[in-house]
Parts: C-alpha cells; structure tokens; sequence
C-alpha cells in the first residue's frame, strides 16, 4: 500500500505539467545582473562622477584612542577583583570543609 493513497488528490482535469507553473507569479527574468565593485565604478563614471576619494574627518566626541583609566578606576577595578576572589575561596573552603566533616564523622560522601 503506498501512503500517498490516503492524501485527497484534487483533479482539475489538466495535466499535471501545467500545475507546475504557479498562478500569479512573474516569470523569471531574462538576463540577471550582478553589481561589482567593477560595474559600480564604471557606473559612476558613465553618470559623470569620478572616482571615489576618501576624506578623513572628525567627529566630536569619538575617539580611537584608548581611555587613561584614572587611579581611582583602577582600585575600583581592583576592590572588584578581591572581592570576588573571596567569595570564591571562601566557598570552596565551605564546600572543603563539609566533605571533610563528613568523611571524618564516618557519614560517607
């Protein structure tokens, strides 16, 4: 038994080649073109325009530069970092110490 059996077919009474071509859509183009960075230059030249220059500019308020961390960043980055160290140590002291207890008081892992 095959299991397309079972799915409703709908018979407009054509053959099923003509069903391939879908109501509505647009044919496909003839000829396809494809932008280059070639095609684009050439474009502008045709249009009058030269070729593309560029200008470096300013822009008030942004910088490439590297921020000078101030003193008082850098012990703030730094109260950060020992604090969380601590928190950390002091955790795996905790989770240390339970497994010792445990094992010491006979009560297994």
């Amino acid at each position: 038994m095959n299991p397309m059996d079972d799915v409703p077919q709908i018979n407009t009474g054509q053959p099923i080649e003509e069903h391939a071509v879908v109501a509505g859509a647009p044919p496909p183009p003839t000829e396809v073109k494809i932008r280059t960075m070639k095609s684009d230059i050439a474009g502008l030249a045709a249009s009058g325009g030269g070729m593309p220059h560029f200008e470096n500019i300013k822009v008030s308020g942004l910088s490439l530069e590297k921020g000078i961390d101030t003193p008082e960043a850098v012990h703030k980055n730094n109260a950060i970092i020992a604090i969380l160290i601590t928190i950390i140590a002091v955790a795996v002291l905790g989770t240390l110490a339970y497994f010792a207890y445990r094992i010491l008081t006979g009560g297994g892992m």
